[in-house]
């Protein structure tokens, strides 16, 4: 993901490695490096329903905390319709975190012999508290090098305390990928983890309250935590979910992130407590339909009706007896899910035998399709039960 260069990433580093060798801004519009580190604003993945159609858009949200550039329409305190697809959440905090509990860096093998290599397990290491860009430089160094220079307590990408050698394709001094550390920063739904993308999910040291010209806060407000759950930003849906740390992540005085109540950094909190955040995910529902809520005049043939779900299904949920339902009803019903599981298909045959040879609706007839006991791909269900409603052609 990220290439760790020395030139751009000097003051990045520096906060990643608790050196001071970068002073943090003490400005109205800077960093409070004073008391706990405290999450001063959550931005993450909205759905909205359209009332009139029960279509659902995804837009950015503050779910935490405020800003003066974000429009009240979009400051969703403890927002209670968090994507479940496609999120991403972005936490804010007021003061630098320590990034060695958070990223580390990859790695690269190295061979020893004819016999043996040196292999890093996982392929990423740990970047010990007080290493310096030059530290990481001398354990990037070429491999008949490695013995020599990377040595003592400030090496990395060690095996059994052999140096393997920082991942330097571009032989630029640094690593040339990071990622986010298993466990360090956890999203937790329900009393259950939520996996996270690690690869992107990453801790970006710079920025402050300042937006700058042609950006948005979104975008850039820092210090902050970017979060990205796994398989394009899954969800449980109708979940409550909130943050957690491991023991570890600080900030360079050993305080624990927390969170005061909303956002406001005048107030205190206790270290360790963030419980001030929390979020509920919308519950599994319809994002689209064809035909359309409340259509009439729909073609009588063929007889079939397409629904589209705001995050992927279990497929085994929607072949279940009962799933589906159609009022009046018609025979020999087949359904089909999308290879993304976003959406499915029920048809209805003249006949039980496959292949389908369409069905026909009744003419002028209203119809009402019933959708209920779906489950996600986390097994979270429906909580109530979606209809279509629309009707058919003379």
């Amino acid at each position: 993901m990220a290439n760790l260069n020395r030139s751009t990433l000097a003051c990045g580093f520096a906060a990643l490695t608790a050196v001071a060798a970068c002073e943090e801004p003490s400005t109205a519009t800077g960093l409070h490096p004073e008391g706990p580190p405290m999450i001063q604003q959550v931005v993450m993945k909205e759905q909205t329903v359209n009332q009139a159609t029960g279509s659902l858009t995804v837009a950015s949200v503050l779910g935490f905390g405020t800003h003066d550039l974000v429009p009240e329409a979009r400051t969703k305190p403890n927002t209670q319709e968090a994507s479940p697809d496609q999120q991403t959440l972005r936490v804010v905090f007021d003061e630098l975190l320590v990034g060695n509990a958070l990223e580390e860096i990859a790695c690269r093998s190295r061979t020893l012999s004819d016999t043996e290599s040196c292999v890093v397990p996982g392929g990423f290491s740990r970047v010990p508290l007080g290493a310096t860009p030059d530290d990481i430089a001398d354990c990037a160094a070429a491999d008949d090098l490695l013995d020599e220079l990377c040595s003592g307590t400030h090496a990395v990408c060690l095996e059994n305390g052999r140096p393997c050698g920082v991942a330097d394709e571009d032989e630029n001094g640094s690593a040339d990928d990071s990622r986010m550390i298993a466990g360090q920063v956890r999203i937790i739904c329900d009393g259950t983890d939520v996996p996270l993308n690690y690869e992107l999910s990453f801790w970006q040291p710079a920025g402050n309250q300042l937006v700058p010209a042609g950006g948005t806060p979104e975008g850039s407000l820092g210090p902050a935590l970017v979060l990205q759950p796994a398989n394009d930003g899954l969800m449980p849906t109708n979940s409550d979910c909130q943050l957690a740390f491991a023991p570890d992540v600080t900030d360079k005085h050993g305080f624990a992130p927390c969170a005061p109540l909303g956002g406001d950094i005048t107030q205190d909190c206790t270290p360790g407590d963030v419980s001030a955040f929390s979020f509920k995910t919308q519950r599994l529902r319809f994002s689209a339909t064809v035909p359309e809520q409340g259509t009439a005049a729909v073609s009588r043939s063929p007889a079939s009706v397409s629904v589209y779900f705001n995050t992927p299904i279990d497929p085994a949920s929607a072949m279940a007896a009962g799933a589906i339902t159609i009022s009046p009803a018609l025979p020999n019903m087949v359904v089909t899910v999308a290879a993304n599981a976003k959406s499915l298909t029920a048809s209805w045959c003249t006949s039980a035998t496959p292949p389908c040879t369409p069905a026909s609706f009744d003419a002028a007839t209203e119809y009402t399709v019933t959708v209920d006991n779906l489950t996600d791909t986390f097994g979270k269900a429906m909580p109530q039960a979606e209809t279509l409603t629309f009707t058919t052609a003379n």
